[in-house]
């Protein structure tokens, strides 16, 4: 079975390494890039909520999707205070990963790499 940081390594390498061109240029405008890596096909349809083609490893999340998630997120688990706050930032480097059975929220700086933003560790998404 693979560890947490093989697969993280992997999906650094694959997910974002192979992506890059399509990444860049999307969160150099301080919006968010959704990498769609691995996901399972029961989480296809939700992935389309969120704007997915349904091919398209790397698409930008849309101000209405990032508004209304914020506000659903906010409704539905009000002790999650990470993730509305990272959608609205407005920030540099957000990443929203959809792998497997969960979600990311990746942040990327050109100095020291990618890093999971504080408090929003998915349980689920590694299974």
């Amino acid at each position: 079975m693979e560890t947490k940081q093989e697969l993280m390594d992997r999906i650094v390498k694959k997910g974002f390494g192979e992506n890059a061109e399509a990444i860049m240029p999307i969160i150099a405008r301080n919006e968010i890039a959704v990498v769609v890596f691995e996901l399972d096909p029961a989480n296809w349809s939700a992935a389309r909520d969120f704007g997915w083609d349904g091919k398209s490893p790397v698409f930008k999340m849309s101000k209405s999707v990032i508004k209304n998630f914020a506000r659903g997120i906010r409704a539905n688990f009000p002790d999650d205070k990470a993730t509305p706050r990272w959608l609205e930032n407005g920030r540099f480097g957000r990443i929203f990963l959809l792998i497997h059975h969960g979600t990311l929220l990746v942040n990327f700086d050109p100095e020291s790499g990618y890093s999971l933003e504080p408090g929003s560790d998915d349980p689920n998404w590694m299974n």
